[in-house]
């Protein structure tokens, strides 16, 4: 259960990245100034950061308890 634990999160957020780029990917093929591609680039950089981040205290999280706390509900 433990690595299920660990593995759910990583692809939620793996899916969650390839959306966001894709749908950044979009504006990138826009004829629009080349600031406001730099700007959807930092902020798409920073959601994958941060998603990364909040994946690798959830694994920590999940390996501290020995369990996933989802299980208690």
């Amino acid at each position: 259960m433990i690595q299920r634990g660990i593995i759910l999160p990583a692809l939620f957020a793996l899916l969650f990245v390839v959306l966001i780029a894709a749908y950044g990917a979009v504006f990138v093929i826009l004829p629009i100034p080349r600031i406001f591609k730099l700007i959807i680039a930092v902020a798409v950089g920073a959601i994958a950061a941060a998603m990364a981040y909040v994946v690798i205290q959830r694994n920590r999280e999940i390996r501290e308890e020995g369990k996933d706390d989802l299980s208690k509900y």
